[in-house]
This record gives C-alpha cells, sequence and structure tokens, in this order.
C-alpha cells in the first residue's frame, strides 16, 4: 500500500474483502434466486441429467408468494456410462455445507473400470436423517433402474438415517449388497479408506 502512497488499517481491509466478496458473491438470496438458472445450465450441458427440487411442504412468504427450498437432487447423465460400462456398486456418503445456510451434501460414488472413483449422483438437503435419505434413495432407484431381485452393491456406514433405509433395500434386492462399517485402528473407515483398502487387497471386494 506504501508504494501507492496510502495505507489501510486492518479493519478497512476487513470490511473492503467482505464488501468485494458481497459483490462478486451476491447475497443468499440472490443465489437461491439463480437456482433456476443453475438447473438451466445443467440440462443444457449435460442432457438427460435428472433434476428434483424439493419445496418445504405447507410454507409460502405471504410478502413474495414465494415458496421454501428444501432439497436438491441431481443425477448427471452420464449415470449411462456408469450403468453400461461399471460394476453394480456404488457408495453413499454425505457431509457437511459449510455457509449461511449450512446444510448437508448426499452423494452416490460408482468405480470405473480403472477403479478410480466415478461421481454420478448428488444432493444437498436441510439435515442428515432418515427422512433425507429416503428421499435421495427412493429417486436413485427410479433413475438407476434398481428392480427388485437385482444384483446391486451399496457401500454405508452408519449415518443418522442411512444404515436403516439401506438393510429396507437389501431386503428388495438381492441379498448380500450392505458393506458395513469396517473399523480400523479404531475408527471408522470412509469410502475412500475403503476403496483403498480393498485395491490392496486388506479388504474384500464385494463384486468382481
Amino acid at each position: 500500500m506504501n508504494k501507492n502512497k496510502f495505507s489501510l488499517s486492518k479493519d478497512q481491509e476487513y470490511r473492503a474483502k467482505r464488501l468485494a466478496l458481497s459483490m462478486i458473491h451476491r447475497s443468499e438470496e440472490d443465489q437461491y434466486n439463480k437456482l433456476n438458472d443453475y438447473i438451466h445450465e445443467v440440462k443444457r450441458s449435460n442432457p438427460g441429467t435428472t433434476v428434483v427440487i424439493k419445496m418445504v411442504d405447507g410454507y409460502c412468504d405471504t410478502s413474495t408468494n414465494r415458496l421454501k427450498f428444501q432439497r436438491l437432487y441431481i443425477v448427471l447423465q452420464l449415470r449411462e456410462g456408469f450403468l453400461a460400462g461399471c460394476r453394480p456398486l456404488f457408495g453413499l456418503d454425505g457431509t457437511i455445507l459449510k455457509g449461511p445456510s449450512g446444510g448437508m451434501l448426499l452423494t452416490a460414488v460408482g468405480i470405473d473400470t480403472n477403479n478410480g472413483f466415478f461421481p454420478f449422483a448428488y444432493a444437498t438437503c436441510e439435515r442428515e436423517n432418515k427422512d433425507s435419505w429416503a428421499w435421495f434413495l427412493n429417486l436413485l432407484k427410479e433413475d438407476l433402474m434398481m428392480e427388485r431381485d437385482s444384483e446391486w452393491t451399496l457401500m454405508s456406514d452408519t449415518k443418522k438415517g442411512l444404515y436403516r433405509h439401506v438393510k429396507l433395500y437389501s431386503q428388495m434386492l438381492t441379498t448380500g449388497f450392505v458393506l458395513n462399517t469396517y473399523k480400523a485402528t479404531g475408527h471408522k473407515l470412509d469410502l475412500r479408506e475403503r476403496h483403498s483398502l480393498m485395491h490392496c487387497g486388506l479388504l474384500p471386494r464385494p463384486l468382481q
């Protein structure tokens, strides 16, 4: 700053940074108002993509006559490649979204022929529980055409609401497809760790 013959205090720098970021990202409400534009672009660039939006049941802002966003589900068109060329196996996981609104990101990730990750579906929701996982899995079942008695392997841990609902799927599909909660050195393994251990032969491969 001295090079330009002026100086800023730390407070002025922080305020300027916040102002610049707000101009770039706009307000949170503005971002939600662009949700339809985002969906349009996803469908334009990935024809055949499935997008489902869920609004809060029974809520309507009387001043603006607007509904309140609750969940967004997206399965990219590349699921066709997953169905055609990958094993009928995918992992389910969720992680916390950082930001003013919070929420959760739910994901479905397959394994390709090079033993690499093949993400094809994701959803945002208000929280991770039985209802949100049931909503995600029911939509995913339709997109992947998971019929009764079909052979699928699902990898999961004991995340809240997930294990119970996946267990219900095991009763509908071919048995023996739930790989649940491996432990090593006293902690639960995430999907990346499990995949690495299977690749090294330290954990059994569910399907070949």
